[in-house]
């Protein structure tokens, strides 16, 4: 037991180790008076006294048992000091196998203690794995239902490209009978010919020509004012196809410093998004003016009632002039003439009514478009003062450019140089505005659109 005793924590005090050399050391020892009775010893006597040679010897004797007598005291003295430092060893060596018993006992508490601890740990470990495994069945779940939800999204994806591909040939299939009238109006024309002498016929296939002339001109003016329309709804739907790209497909990458599979988002076409976002938030005078023409709004609806004295003018006091007339009066017309007691939106946002506003310069239009939808961004009307100088920039050269209409032929107006680089300087800042505000209202997926001679950076304004 003593060999193993560094194996064990020390004791709270240090043991007393014993020193049988010690100079202190002085066992008590009780020794007995000698008896001279019991060693026959008797006092002399002049009775019995004995010869001088005797006497000595019996001196010399005596001398010799005290000499014994001493020894033995002196050797009883040194045998009781080392049964002492004997029982002190043992006593020390008890106490070391007393420390080492509580030491013993102590460490097979610890041990308990830590067996205790690690069965705790095991059944909570035990309860983590039945919860992850839990998880992992709902997550297994939830990821079919997913996949289920995808292949629906898909089918009807599918789906409406069909109809969409339906409606594309149907289209296709009226030009195609627009381009047999026209060959039909011919071959009337060539009947026509031969049958000069027959007037009740020739009048006949006249009226006949007429009418179908009519039904020509009537379509192909339906397609082209339904033309913007069918734009702006292909570049809108276009665009929420894009989004739902990277809403549900993800691609599945390798990623070389964690050493695992990703699911990557799928990365749209910026310039798909971006026309989707002018066709929605932008202005264009023609589509708007075709829900017009085309009788899906009507005037009322686009007129607001407005409180005004009985000398205000009405919007309805004059008639709109007949766009063969002179291009400053037109004009005038729809700048000046119509301050309204109703006010009509369409003529607030692109100066004319829609049958006029189709008469003006292409680059007219285009600057009146960007000219709405600077009015019309939430960047603006929400109170924001940015880009602030931008958009008074763009508003002073759109004002220049109307006030340059009424000096130039509606022929002269598009190829005018100043007017060019004026409408290209406007598109600069409007699709700079227009990043800005796709940007401040989160409705941007990343897309920037490409500019024109004009490029500005939307990083500095954030």
């Amino acid at each position: 037991m003593s060999n193993t005793k560094e194996n064990y924590r020390p004791a709270s005090k240090p043991l007393v180790q014993f020193n049988p050399k010690a100079l202190e050391y002085e066992p008590q020892v009780f020794a007995k008076p000698i008896v001279l009775a019991n060693l026959n010893y008797a006092a002399p006597s002049a009775s019995n006294t004995l010869p001088p040679s005797k006497a000595l010897s019996s001196l010399e004797t005596s001398e010799a048992l005290r000499d014994k007598l001493e020894f033995g005291i002196r050797k009883a003295k040194v045998d009781r000091r080392t049964a002492e430092a004997q029982l002190a060893i043992v006593n020390a060596e008890r106490t070391i196998m007393r420390r080492d018993i509580h030491e013993m006992m102590d460490d097979a508490e610890t041990a308990r203690m830590y067996t205790e601890d690690l069965r705790q740990r095991f059944e909570e470990v035990v309860r983590q794995n039945e919860k992850l495994a839990a998880e992992a069945e709902t997550a297994k779940l939830k990821k079919d239902q997913y996949a289920i939800k995808i292949k629906d999204l898909e089918q009807e994806a599918k789906l409406r490209g069909d109809r969409y591909s339906v409606k594309t040939q149907e289209l296709k299939d009226q030009n195609i009978r627009l381009e047999m009238k026209m060959e039909n109006v011919q071959e009337l024309k060539r009947k026509m010919e031969r049958m000069e002498t027959k007037t009740d016929e020739v009048e006949q296939l006249k009226e006949e020509i007429n009418r179908m002339q009519t039904n020509v001109a009537k379509l192909e003016t339906e397609l082209q004012v339904k033309d913007p329309l069918f734009q702006v709804g292909v570049d809108i739907r276009t665009r929420f196809l894009e989004e739902a790209k990277m809403s549900l497909w993800h691609v599945k990458t390798w990623d070389k410093i964690s050493g695992e599979y990703f699911l990557k988002k799928h990365t749209v076409d910026s310039a798909i998004i971006a026309r989707g976002y002018k066709a929605a938030h932008g202005g264009n005078g023609m589509a708007d003016g075709s829900l017009f023409v085309l009788n899906k709004l009507s005037r009322e609806w686009a007129t607001k009632e407005t409180k005004c004295d009985s000398a205000c003018p009405s919007a309805n006091d004059g008639e709109v002039p007949d766009t063969a007339g002179s291009d400053e009066t037109a004009f005038e017309h729809g700048l000046e003439a119509l301050k309204p007691e109703k006010t009509n939106i369409f003529e607030e946002l692109y100066h004319f009514r829609p049958c006029l506003y189709a008469t003006m310069p292409s680059k007219m239009l285009e600057a009146i478009d960007y000219e709405a939808t600077i009015k019309t961004l939430i960047l603006f009307n929400e109170g924001l003062d940015r880009p602030l100088a931008q958009k008074h920039q763009a508003l002073d050269i759109i004002g220049t450019v109307l006030r340059k209409y009424p000096g130039l032929p509606g022929e002269h107006f598009d190829t005018d140089a100043d007017v060019l680089s004026r409408v290209d300087r406007v598109k600069a800042l409007t699709e700079m505005i227009m990043l800005y505000d796709r940007r401040r209202t989160g409705k941007t997926r990343g897309a920037r659109r490409s500019g024109s001679s004009y490029q500005f950076s939307g990083e500095s304004l954030i």
